[in-house]
């Protein structure tokens, strides 16, 4: 099994990539995604009707968003 709590598709796509290498993970929990207000993620994984797909492109498929990086403040 493997899950997550609050992950955007950065790290649910990097666990997705984990799930498709490995035969012995059984079941699957990567959907935190959809509850986020703000996914700063563009590409990554993709869930259409329960099944989970990987994009094509090289590494994990993804960039983060720039304008959600400018928004940031300093803490």
């Amino acid at each position: 099994m493997l899950g997550c709590i609050s992950e955007t598709r950065l790290g649910l796509t990097a666990a997705a990539h984990v799930v498709a290498a490995c035969r012995s993970v059984l079941y699957v929990d990567l959907d935190a995604f959809d509850f986020l207000q703000t996914d700063p993620i563009i590409g990554g994984m993709d869930v259409t009707d329960g099944v989970i797909r990987l994009p094509a492109k090289p590494g994990l498929g993804l960039d983060v968003d720039p304008e959600f990086v400018k928004a940031l403040r300093p803490a």
